[in-house]
């Protein structure tokens, strides 16, 4: 069976920058997915999410401290 890769929603910010290097410099396979981008679907605004979040099989990990858990 094959895992399912994390998705890491992420905007501009240096925190955000610094969640992808993590996951980068300790090789987790993942996928970006950058908030803006659903101002361009037919979601729009997503005003209350967090960014950077990580949304994984094992769970939302939507703070820097739980993220490095998680990786």
């Amino acid at each position: 069976m094959r895992a399912r890769k994390p998705i890491i929603l992420i905007d501009d910010s240096p925190q955000s920058q610094k969640i992808v290097k993590l996951f980068m410099d300790n090789e987790i396979d993942f996928v970006t997915y950058h908030i803006k981008k659903f101002e361009d679907s037919c979601c729009g605004e997503l005003p209350t999410t967090k960014t950077p979040s990580v949304i994984a099989a094992e769970g939302i990990f939507k703070e820097e401290s739980l993220i490095l858990y998680y990786i």
